[in-house]
């Protein structure tokens, strides 16, 4: 029976199986399955009798057929079934193995879930960093802003500032290529001084500056006197001119005595032309003598400015400010900073101590105070002197304004103010040091 059946084949002959389909009558069934049609309980054998007939009929046993094959292919459909599971490529055992390495991959400390989730919040930790993230970017940014669109040492003001250096430069430029005093007038004027110098005997004499300006002084009195100077002559001789053309011949001998009473007063030795002259050479030796001569002065004005450029480098307006080195002894341990702005905008203040007993110095502490609110102050204390030492050390601000930032430190040893900063007390730091 088992053979007549089938169950003592091995399924897994496909022409076995094709058989036993056929047999079966599953090939009738349009889905695969068999589901339909062959497992109906209703008697195939049986007609509906529309009129009563005379004769009786015998009745078919279909209906144990039909149960036979659908018995037989629920067999069918059980060793399938069972064949799948056990198949090696997508069984039971496959698919958990499969799921097993899913959950291994999800939850690997390495690269799953976990790991996943810890990198996000360090990147979130990093975005929202006080220090360094987005909001202090902003500031930063903002920081930047307010310096670049500064109406005091902006963008603004140095286009003005270099607009106006413009047009002093093109105005010098002008002045120098001027046909009237430029530089070649004065290379042409300085030319004839030295060819007069040159055919000049001239004894350089030791005088000051205050006799030559005295001289010149004199000079210049004397040229434009009303009594007798240039303005005079000429009104004399006009007078002259008008008298000498209505004279007669005869009167010749006066104005030749007359004339030789002018040459003698012109070349006297007291005021006349070599008196004159004498004292023009003792002006032009001074001018150019190069001991307290015009190129002295030229030199020592030149040093002066020099020297004037670097003490304003020096002493001018400056955000980075110092108190300059001071002593702190073994129990002045920390100090009381303070800043208040005094301007119409945020600004920031960075506090350094440094220890100036080492070369190159080294940074002790530091604090810093950003975006203090207009009209406001700001405060803190930090340590100086951690090794509790006698130690030099030197007190640096940094301000990002030059003006309307007011400042204060002071040092303490067990909660006592030892060495107090007052705002006048910070110097610029106009030098190449941090």
């Amino acid at each position: 029976m088992e053979e007549t059946f089938g169950f003592g084949k091995d399924w897994g002959n496909t022409a076995d199986w094709g058989n036993l389909i056929d047999w079966a009558g599953m090939n009738e069934d349009l889905d695969g399955y068999g589901s339909s049609g062959v497992c109906d309980f209703k008697d195939p054998c049986h007609k509906p009798h529309h009129k009563p007939h005379l004769k009786p009929h015998h009745k078919h046993h279909c209906h144990d057929d039909k149960l036979l094959k659908c018995f037989i292919f629920t067999c069918l459909k059980l060793k399938l079934i069972l064949c799948l599971l056990k198949n090696n490529k997508f069984c039971l055992r496959e698919i958990k193995k499969e799921i097993a390495l899913l959950e291994k991959a999800i939850f690997s400390p390495t690269f799953g879930l976990k790991e996943i989730k810890r990198e996000i919040r360090r990147i979130e930790c990093g975005i929202f960093s006080p220090t360094f993230g987005l909001p202090e970017i902003k500031r930063e940014v903002r920081n930047i802003e307010l310096g670049v669109f500064s109406p005091t040492f902006g963008l603004p003001e140095i286009k003005s500032e270099v607009s106006l250096i413009e047009t002093i430069v093109a105005g010098i430029a002008d002045e120098i290529d001027s046909p009237t005093f430029g530089l070649v007038e004065i290379k042409s004027e300085v030319s004839e001084i030295l060819a007069i110098v040159s055919n000049l005997n001239v004894v350089v004499p030791t005088l000051l500056l205050v006799d030559i300006k005295s001289e010149v002084s004199a000079i210049e009195s004397a040229v434009f006197s009303e009594t007798f100077g240039l303005a005079e002559i000429k009104s004399e001789i006009s007078e002259i001119l008008a008298i000498v053309t209505n004279l007669d011949f005869t009167l010749f001998s006066d104005i030749k005595s007359e004339v030789s009473t002018i040459e003698s007063a012109v070349f006297s030795e007291t005021f006349g032309l070599e008196e004159i002259k004498s004292e023009v050479s003792e002006i032009f030796g001074a001018v150019f003598s190069p001991t307290f001569g015009l190129e002295e002065i030229k030199s020592e004005v030149s040093t002066l400015l020099f020297e004037f450029e670097q003490f304003a480098s020096a002493q001018g307006f400056s955000t980075n400010l110092t108190t300059g080195p001071f002593l702190a002894s073994a129990t002045e341990d920390n100090a009381e900073v303070k800043a208040f702005n005094a301007t119409a905008t945020f600004q920031s203040v960075t506090f350094e101590v440094f220890d100036i007993g080492t070369c190159p110095i080294s940074l002790v502490n530091s604090v810093a105070f950003l975006d203090i609110t207009p009209c406001c102050g700001a405060s803190a204390f930090f340590v100086i002197n951690p090794l509790l030492t006698e130690t030099n050390l030197i007190l640096n601000a940094q301000t990002s304004s030059t003006f309307g930032i007011f400042l204060y430190a002071a040092t303490r040893a067990l909660l006592v103010k030892q060495t107090e900063f007052f705002s006048a007390d910070f110097l610029p730091l106009g030098t190449i040091c941090v």
